[in-house]
């Protein structure tokens, strides 16, 4: 059944969106369960009424626009009602055409809560979008920073958003801003990002769950071909940096897990080993400040050696990511789209720097038509072919381009990365949650790129001071090619190109060494913090060892004094016993029979003497010879006056009188 539902560019629609993050429950059995919370709230918001009054469609629409910035037909909210008066709720009954209250009560305390936590949470998210700006030393003002903020989050429900958007340039200012804000704020404070994130899942939910075409969520993909255009093909590669790589992997494995193919048409892998030669040239022109493709490259400082083998290894590395090079099928059917039209079309609606990359992006959307062999579908999962591209404009304009040429409910060629990433999503939902988290970030690293016109005024400028000694050439050089400017440079003009004066100038380099510092300090501080956090491992570790040793020592100690103890304590019950064995032992010597004339005891007797006996003669042997060698000794000693021819006979004489 479908139910589109659309949204108005406004807060309360990120309200509804953080409310349908929060309820959303695959065990809800369609889209009306999602709707039902909010009509109740109007329903319970009436105040005053009775059983057997009556609830208007109208009134429930109106109240639905003016609350929740929802857009939804009358027939969409009779069907609600119609749900209502089931058994399962059972909250209206319907009479003659019109719906009336039963005297079942309507609980929406949970539900009316959790709106006000989220109203709550959105207050804060703005006043700390605020601080964040006070903090860079940005002029403002608070409507605009709102809207920016509104228009950012709105975008991930683009899809159901009524009104038509602004482009989503990634050059524009206020985007910059809040992608950084959204990247400080996911780094900084978990409690506002869950809140960013519930509304940007919400968004997701919507686009896929409220659209015109119905969704079919338990469903795999079959015989469907997924087209990644260039942008997603670096990011997938890693040439972007690993959070974006993270995003579109994760996505990946998820189609791959749904039974999709993933594929890119070969003019996309010309157009991306064209952008890696183009950096080659740039670094090696020592120009790459001027260029605007290569920021993780130039911050990760790769050389164009490293580049050359990203070439050589492109089609090995897209296969092994699951990526299958296919060629544009030639157009061999009769065929109603002037492609040409579309170009022009493009070409007016869109500021392309080249137009081969327009081209391609015609070729694409061509190639996919071609596929679908002029076929309409009204199921994204069995469509056969889907381009996907980073490009909201290019995704919005061509939607709109042939919206009027395809049948109703048609299912689009191209759809954004958004959008497919929320598909996706929802069908893994009860084993992935990491892949709105992970979107969320990469869009927010995205959004923080310099447009390339405002950055090819920008060099020029820097350029034109350098010719006029107001800066010297190192900085000069520093503001073309450090990777900070970029960061900065925004913040202090607002994006416009008249405030690049030289007090600006100044001021960005400033900026560029503080944020360096900084860095550094950050760096010095994490490492200071691995140092003391592996000393208290070491301390808790040797504490804990010498604990066990002294615990040990203290267990034997303490067995031994057990039995010292034991036996202070029965002593005299000890010597009793002892007492009472001895006696037992005699009377048993005393009952043997008398052998050879040799009672028990006597033998006894003689045994003990015997051993005593032994025991002091050889005693007295030991005595004997210590006497016999000392003797020895000290005659020795009185012998030396003797004459020497003397000594032996005297010696001789003395030994037979005293020793022996």
């Amino acid at each position: 059944m479908r139910i589109e539902v659309l949204f108005m560019h406004n807060d309360k629609s990120l309200i509804s969106f953080a409310l349908i993050s929060t309820t959303y429950n695959e065990s809800q059995r369609d889209q009306l369960d999602m709707l039902v919370p909010f009509v109740l709230s109007y329903i319970k918001g009436l105040g005053t009424v009775k059983e057997g009054d009556n609830v208007s469609i109208s009134d429930a629409k109106n109240y639905m626009s003016n609350e929740f910035g929802m857009d939804i037909l009358s027939n969409v909210i009779e069907m609600i009602f119609k749900r209502l008066c089931k058994d399962d709720y059972g909250y209206l009954t319907r009479t003659n055409g019109c719906f009336q209250l039963t005297a079942k009560q309507i609980d929406t305390n949970d539900f009316e809560q959790r709106r006000q936590h989220i109203k709550l949470s959105q207050q804060i998210v703005l006043r700390e979008f605020y601080d964040f700006l006070d903090k860079k030393e940005i002029e403002y003002s608070k409507s605009d920073a709102e809207e920016a903020l509104i228009l950012y989050l709105c975008s991930y429900g683009k899809q159901v958003i009524k009104e038509e958007l602004p482009d989503f340039d990634t050059g524009d200012v206020w985007i910059y801003r809040v992608g950084d804000f959204v990247q400080n704020i996911f780094n900084s404070n978990k409690s506002v990002f869950d809140y960013i994130q519930d509304i940007a899942k919400g968004g997701m939910l919507s686009s896929v769950l409220f659209q015109k075409v119905e969704p079919n969520n338990r469903s795999k993909f079959e015989n469907t071909e997924i087209y990644y255009d260039t942008p997603l093909l670096m990011y997938i590669l890693g040439y972007s940096g690993t959070e974006m790589k993270n995003a579109v992997l994760e996505m990946t494995k998820l189609l791959q897990k749904n039974n999709a193919t993933i594929c890119y048409f070969s003019h996309n892998k010309y157009e991306l080993e064209g952008i890696l030669n183009a950096y080659i040239t740039v670094y090696n022109r020592g120009r790459l400040s001027s260029s605007h493709n290569f920021d993780y490259f130039i911050a990760n400082g790769i050389e164009p050696d490293k580049v050359i083998e990203y070439i050589a290894l492109l089609d090995k590395n897209l296969l092994l990511l699951g990526l299958h090079e296919k060629q544009t099928p030639e157009d061999n059917y009769e065929n109603a789209i002037d492609w040409k039209a579309f170009d022009a079309y493009l070409a007016e609606k869109m500021h392309y720097t080249k137009e081969n990359r327009r081209k391609n992006d015609v070729d694409s959307l061509a190639a996919i038509y071609r596929l679908r062999k002029a076929k309409y579908y009204t199921n994204y999962e069995n469509c056969e072919a889907l381009f996907v591209a980073t490009n909201s404009s290019l995704v919005y304009h061509s939607q709109q381009y042939f919206k009027n040429g395809e049948k109703q409910y048609g299912i689009p060629a191209i759809v954004d990365d958004t959008f497919l990433t929320a598909l996706v999503w929802i069908k893994a939902l009860d084993t992935s949650n990491e892949l709105p988290t992970l979107k969320i970030i990469s869009d927010a690293l995205a959004s923080q790129s310099v447009s390339a016109s405002f950055w090819d005024s920008f060099v020029k400028k820097v350029e034109e001071y350098e010719a006029y000694n107001n800066i010297t050439t190192d900085e000069a050089a520093a503001l073309r090619f450090d990777i900070y400017t970029k960061r900065n440079v925004y913040d202090v003009t607002d994006g416009d190109i008249e405030k690049v004066t030289h007090e600006n100038l100044k001021k960005i380099l400033d900026r560029n060494d503080r944020q360096k510092h900084y860095e550094l300090y950050e760096e010095i501080e994490a490492q200071k913090s691995i140092n003391s956090e592996n000393e208290t491992k070491i301390s808790t570790t040797t504490n804990k060892l010498i604990k066990e040793i002294s615990s040990k020592h203290m267990n034997d100690k303490f067995a031994l004094w057990k039995i010292i103890f034991y036996i202070g304590k029965h002593w005299l019950f000890l010597l009793s016993g002892i007492l009472v064995i001895f006696v037992l032992f005699i009377t048993w010597l005393s009952d043997l029979p008398v052998i050879n004339g040799y009672s028990g005891i006597s033998i006894l007797t003689m045994f003990l003497t015997k051993l005593f006996d032994k025991y002091l003669s050889s005693k007295t042997t030991w005595i004997t010879k210590r006497i016999y060698y000392c003797s020895l000794r000290l005659l020795d000693k009185k012998l030396l006056a003797v004459d020497l021819s003397e000594r032996d006979s005297v010696r001789e004489c003395l030994l037979k009188k005293y020793v022996y």
